[in-house]
């Protein structure tokens, strides 16, 4: 596997990106691969992978073979992939985002503040998929970038339990998967249009609300002061804050407060019930519940599931 030679992010300095051809995003200089289990069938091989982070990094890469990411589980700043030849690229940062990057094609993956990953990456050849699948589906040979497709995030999901299984089931399952492959990509979900966010906030507004947001993840927050932040009425900000970020503002600051606790959750050190009173929780109940319902595990569970 080909080294990467990329540079830490501080907080005074973001470095210019550096070339590099491996795993995506392993040996990354400032990750560190906590735990690695891998499976193959013949057409198709997957690897699910943890990693911790001790820093930024920006760098370009490029996969040998066509591949699939599959973004399973996240603490701290999304770790994100564009089109290499692009200043800018998509920019979706919710959870379980899918990238599909045929081989050869150069990307550039990065982020600022990560903390934990946990990813699948699934290789295959479109020409074996192809003609397994007899020709009747072509394979695009077009990268798609922090995408979402739920029929492609479960497939993933199988995949992951198959990699983490004692006895894994036999190739008639990787022809199966690879089937399934080569019919969902050939036949790709409509992405949601992405408009200008008209009657939406404003790239300020989105600054000042969520900032304030954040300072006060704990504590309570009243409608009407986010309202009046924004220099909205309480009716119209509700609206465009759930028109440009993806839900309303009591979901998105449950979702911050769980990524928070994912955040301390690392810690193995740290109790379950002192983390939901610090995270703004009622009790630790309470934040089982709120955990549940996000994460669609409980707390202890998804701990338990890192190594």
């Amino acid at each position: 596997m080909a080294e990467l030679h990329g540079q830490r992010i501080d907080a005074q300095r973001r470095p210019r990106w550096t070339p590099a051809s491996s795993e995506w995003p392993d040996s990354n200089p400032s990750g560190v691969t906590t735990g690695r289990w891998t499976r193959s069938w013949g057409r198709v091989s997957a690897t699910l992978a943890e990693m911790t982070f001790t820093g930024g990094f920006e760098v370009d890469r490029s996969f040998a073979a066509d591949r699939l990411v599959v973004i399973l589980d996240e603490v701290g700043d999304r770790v994100l992939a564009r089109d290499a030849a692009r200043s800018t690229g998509p920019g979706s940062d919710a959870p379980h985002r899918l990238y599909y990057v045929p081989a050869g094609a150069p990307f550039r993956t990065f982020a600022e503040r990560p903390k934990f990953l946990r990813f699948l990456s699934v290789q295959f050849a479109r020409e074996d998929l192809q003609a397994l699948a007899e020709d009747a589906l072509i394979v695009p040979d077009s990268p798609r970038f922090a995408f979402h497709d739920d029929r492609l995030f479960a497939l993933g999901r199988l995949i992951e339990a198959e990699c983490r299984a004692d006895h894994p089931s036999g190739p008639l399952l990787g022809d199966g998967i690879a089937l399934g492959l080569a019919a969902l990509l050939s036949n790709p979900r409509p992405e949601p249009a992405r408009s200008a966010h008209r009657g939406g906030l404003t790239a300020r507004q989105v600054r000042i609300v969520t900032d304030y947001l954040e300072s006060r993840l704990p504590g309570a927050v009243d409608m009407v002061d986010l309202a009046r932040i924004a220099g909205l009425s309480p009716s119209h900000f509700h609206r465009a804050f759930r028109l440009t970020m993806g839900a309303p503002p009591h979901r998105w600051l449950m979702r911050r407060r769980i990524q928070w606790a994912q955040e301390l959750m690392l810690d193995p050190q740290s109790s379950l019930a002192a983390i939901a009173v610090e995270t703004g929780f009622v009790d630790q109940p309470h934040f089982t519940r709120a955990f549940s319902r996000e994460v669609g595990v409980s707390p202890g569970a998804w701990r338990r599931t890192l190594t």
